[in-house]
């Protein structure tokens, strides 16, 4: 086990903004993920490859620690890891990252390891496009998804399924938007799943050289990441052109 040593349910703070749409005020890990379940599959698209541990790291790890707690409350010994995957564009000029693409052997694209998002199953490799990213939340059976702000569809000359939709209305619990400018979400970290995400950081070395800065609207501190958390009602209202139109007398 790598982090279930390492971080504990103190390390993390959860704020959701107020009703008057300015402050932030503290609030309880289930506000943030309700109705969490140790079988959640929690699923970060990472645009580009390097964005999953600059503006979700916290995420991940904060839901990596509440699925090692479930399997403390159990007790005994046990060996497992969270139901995470990261998803990342790769076609055959490569990975793609802020830098351009880059050619990077699968053993060398494990920076989320250290996030406890392992083995090397769950780094998902995905074609380009909106609509393949869709699809691997949809393969997956995704049921809290990250996506980055603004990614989005304009126009798609191919239409995935209509059922794509409704069951994914149906398995997933939240949506979150990372590096969005209109945050209603923040988790704050204690120095060890800093330490834990600065490592992971590092690592991306053998991707971008320099590695990436933690910097931009989805991270205020180096001990604060932002979120905005929408519906899943919205999340699929904003990509509802990917689909096919529902039959008449299916559910939506």
């Amino acid at each position: 086990m790598h982090t279930s040593t390492l971080i504990k349910t103190e390390d993390f703070e959860y704020f959701q903004r107020g009703h008057d749409g300015e402050q932030f005020t503290t609030c309880e890990f289930d506000a943030c993920f309700p109705n969490y379940h140790d079988q959640d599959r929690v699923g970060v698209v990472s645009m580009p490859f390097e964005n999953a541990p600059l503006y979700t790291g916290f995420a991940l790890l904060a839901c990596g620690n509440a699925f090692y707690d479930a399997h403390r409350a159990r007790g005994g010994v046990f060996f497992d890891y969270p139901q995470h995957y990261f998803f990342y564009e790769c076609d055959d000029e490569g990975l793609n990252t802020s830098v351009g693409r880059r050619h990077v052997a699968k053993d060398e694209r494990g920076c989320v390891g250290h996030l406890d998002v392992w083995p090397e199953n769950k780094w998902v490799a995905t074609p380009p496009g909106v609509l393949a990213m869709i699809t691997m939340a949809f393969d997956y059976n995704i049921n809290r998804l990250f996506w980055p702000y603004g990614y989005g569809l304009d126009k798609v000359d191919k239409k995935l399924p209509w059922y794509f939709r409704s069951m994914m209305r149906t398995r997933m619990k939240s949506v979150y938007y990372y590096n969005s400018p209109l945050p209603n979400m923040q988790i704050r970290g204690t120095a060890s799943p800093e330490k834990l995400v600065r490592e992971t950081i590092g690592r991306l070395s053998r991707v971008t050289d320099p590695p990436p800065d933690r910097d931009g609207p989805g991270a205020i501190a180096h001990d604060t990441e932002a979120y905005q958390q929408v519906s899943v009602d919205d999340f699929l209202d904003s990509i509802d052109s990917a689909f096919e139109p529902t039959p008449q007398g299916k559910p939506k």
